[in-house]
């Protein structure tokens, strides 16, 4: 194990993948990228956001070796299906329980109302989507880490224009959600892939544009896990509590 630059004066640990491993990642890179990829309706456009994903492969692949090294008792890498693979870590698309705060409602979705247009809520924060913003950091629990790539107004309502990122006391910039990259679906690119770490600190809001009704900000990426998690229908969320 060793630790690579990742930016920003920090470091990360680092655990090279092996032949085996290195196959399931290629092999299942093209699956993993469907299932994050295949909301759009129209075909021809299915290859624009593929390749939001496929131009980033090699800095998943080192996400890969991160989570291998950083996931508490991570073992080796079984794909999407760990447990069949014989992993004891895997991949799969963000699932809500990895990001929202433990005791809320597991979904992406939200009926938000008497909100004012212009202010900021909490989004993955601790505390509810749409509800006032709450400051204290949650904690990724240490066997997950989450990248998303981009931002996706499932619900096609527009109640959201901004979303601003803070990790490890990090804050990023405001990110505008104006220019789609797909001509059917509200789908935003981020600037930059955001990563959570295992024991990572990190809240995110967003800033509403109208007094409330359905929404549904859904992340756009690839959760690793360790394989007890994959399978769980209920695991465990995201707290203050540091692991």
């Amino acid at each position: 194990m060793s630790t690579i630059d990742i930016g920003g004066g920090k470091t990360a640990e680092f655990e090279p993948l092996n032949t085996t491993e290195d196959a399931i990642f290629e092999t299942e890179w093209p699956f993993i990228v469907e299932r994050c990829t295949r909301y759009t309706r129209d075909p021809n456009a299915r290859n624009v956001l593929t390749e939001v994903f496929d131009n980033q492969k090699t800095f998943y692949k080192r996400l890969c070796c991160i989570a291998k090294a950083e996931i508490d008792q991570a073992g080796s890498f079984g794909g999407m299906n760990p447990t069949v693979k014989g992993g004891g870590f895997g991949w799969q698309p963000i699932r809500p329980d990895y990001l929202v705060e433990d005791t809320v409602v597991k979904t992406w979705f939200r009926t938000t109302a008497a909100l004012t247009s212009g202010n900021w809520y909490g989004l993955w924060h601790n505390g509810d989507i749409g509800a006032a913003f709450n400051a204290t950091p949650l904690y990724n629990r240490k066997v997950y880490l989450t990248a998303i790539a981009a931002l996706w107004d499932a619900q096609e309502t527009g109640l959201f224009q901004s979303v601003k990122f803070e990790i490890e006391n990090s804050p990023q910039s405001v990110f505008v959600c104006r220019d789609k990259i797909l001509s059917d679906l509200p789908i935003f690119q981020l600037p930059a892939v955001q990563v959570i770490r295992p024991r990572n600190q990190y809240r995110v809001q967003y800033q509403a544009v109208t007094a409330g009704g359905n929404m549904e900000i859904m992340p756009l990426g690839i959760t690793f896990a360790k394989k007890f998690e994959m399978e769980n229908t209920a695991p465990t969320g995201n707290t203050t509590v540091a692991p």
